[in-house]
């Protein structure tokens, strides 16, 4: 995940196992600043895109959560997250908006990072 919020930042989430992930971060800046810049800027990433800062803890959260979910798929088989994926697999398009290939690509390329062939085997 790129940000370009409080600066620009790149945000890793790497998945080591099904129930365990790793998140870094990097803030890009000025090879160039002044030392006192440098700190302030270091100062500011931290308080809200670092561990205990104020953004990173709600997606840590979000992430968690999800993990809880994609875990009970088992309990719960009738929660469907398919949009679109009918429209996908038939070769055809839904309009803007209306899927989730993007996520689906995405969970995919974790699913095969961990080795798996669902995420059921995983959990």
């Amino acid at each position: 995940i790129i940000n370009d919020i409080m600066g620009t930042t790149i945000r890793v989430a790497e998945p080591i196992s099904a129930g365990y992930m790793e998140v870094s971060a990097w803030q890009l800046c000025p090879a160039d600043d002044p030392p006192e810049l440098a700190h302030l800027r270091n100062e500011q990433f931290l308080t809200f895109l670092g561990p205990g800062g104020f953004a990173t803890p709600d997606d840590i959260e979000g992430m968690e959560a999800s993990q809880r979910g994609y875990a009970s798929y088992r309990e719960a088989p009738w929660i469907n997250y398919s949009k679109g994926i009918a429209a996908e697999l038939a070769g055809g398009f839904t309009r803007p908006g209306e899927s989730d290939f993007m996520m689906r690509a995405f969970f995919n390329a974790w699913r095969d990072h961990l080795g798996v062939q669902q995420f059921t085997e995983a959990a």
